[in-house]
């Protein structure tokens, strides 16, 4: 009776002990995550006051080219992503609106201070465009 009594307690400890490590681990993570997202956030906000800042102030040419290099970074990182992950969920439409980026940079091609992330990214557009995703 003694070691059932014992056997019922130390699974009782273990039980409680990983729901409060499960909690604490959640709650660490979840902080995690919102501040990621705020961090996120805050960077776009920052991006969309200075572009709606010099629209205002007549600096197009600016923002034409904010916009364009920030669609870069999104394509290289996407790529990234689709690399690491190529079965992630809705990864054909990802792969498609890297084909209607690829449209839009044969009619307005763009050639930034870096020719390295220039390749990069026209070498993921030109996949994207060979293989029809």
């Amino acid at each position: 009776m003694k070691g059932l009594h014992t056997t019922l307690i130390a699974s009782g400890t273990l039980v409680l002990g990983g729901i409060i490590g499960f909690y604490s681990a959640s709650a660490r993570y979840s902080h995690m995550a919102t501040d990621i997202i705020a961090s996120n956030e805050l960077v776009q906000t920052a991006d969309a006051f200075g572009m709606v800042r010099d629209l205002r102030s007549g600096k197009t040419n600016e923002v034409f080219d904010q916009l364009e290099e920030s669609l870069d970074m999104g394509v290289i990182a996407l790529n990234g992503i689709l690399e690491e992950s190529p079965s992630i969920d809705h990864a054909k439409n990802y792969r498609n609106m890297f084909r209607r980026i690829g449209e839009y940079r044969a009619k307005f091609p763009r050639h930034s201070d870096d020719t390295n992330l220039d390749s990069m990214v026209t070498a993921v557009l030109k996949l994207a465009n060979d293989t029809g995703h």
